[in-house]
């Protein structure tokens, strides 16, 4: 169940960057910059907008919000508390998103806070773990994520039905993945002459 439930988590979460202002930032981006081709993995530098509403995403709903355990090997301190050895410790990836100490507004959708300025530092971002036991997924996920976003964003505008104006609820669901609550939504193919 937990393979699956990954598998799913890194389906689901997709739907949460859909955002309906953000989508015409990032598509008015690649626009400008990919001159109407698709968009490749080694672009991700040159569209920062995209880069950041990925990032925001994977800080305001990880996929996983528990990293994988682990094992303390011998006695040590973090930040001036006791752990002794052999103390399983299961990092809480959405707390430390989530903490007002080191981001801003944490419970609030700001893919800004990844751009030039937006006061929001990718060194704290850890939605694959952190330390020498990052998910092994890390590179192959990042890199489907960028992907698929992009492809979806440059072919596609996406609209809340017409029946309901506002964002669904997007706190998600709780399990070895956050996965979130199913709703609709309408994709609206873009006109062939753009990008």
């Amino acid at each position: 169940m937990a393979t699956v439930d990954l598998l799913i988590g890194g389906t689901e979460t997709t739907a949460a960057w859909l955002n309906w202002t953000v989508q015409t930032k990032v598509y008015d981006e690649m626009c400008t910059v990919l001159e109407g081709r698709y968009p490749k993995y080694s672009d991700r530098h040159r569209l920062p907008v995209l880069s950041a509403l990925i990032n925001e995403v994977l800080r305001l709903r990880p996929v996983a919000p528990l990293a994988v355990p682990h094992r303390a090997i011998r006695d040590s301190s973090i930040a001036g508390y006791f752990i002794p050895k052999n103390t399983v410790i299961i990092p809480n990836l959405f707390g430390a998103h989530h903490d007002p100490a080191v981001w801003s507004d944490p419970y609030n959708f700001k893919p800004e806070r990844f751009l030039a300025g937006g006061g929001g530092s990718t060194r704290a971002l850890i939605p694959f773990g952190g330390g020498a036991r990052l998910c092994l997924g890390e590179s192959v996920a990042k890199m489907e994520l960028f992907l698929f976003t992009a492809y979806l964003l440059r072919d596609f505008h996406f609209i809340p039905p017409e029946n309901k104006a506002s964002l669904p609820d997007l706190r998600g669901v709780a399990s070895v993945v956050l996965k979130v609550k199913p709703y609709t939504v309408v994709a609206c193919r873009r006109p062939e002459t753009n990008p």
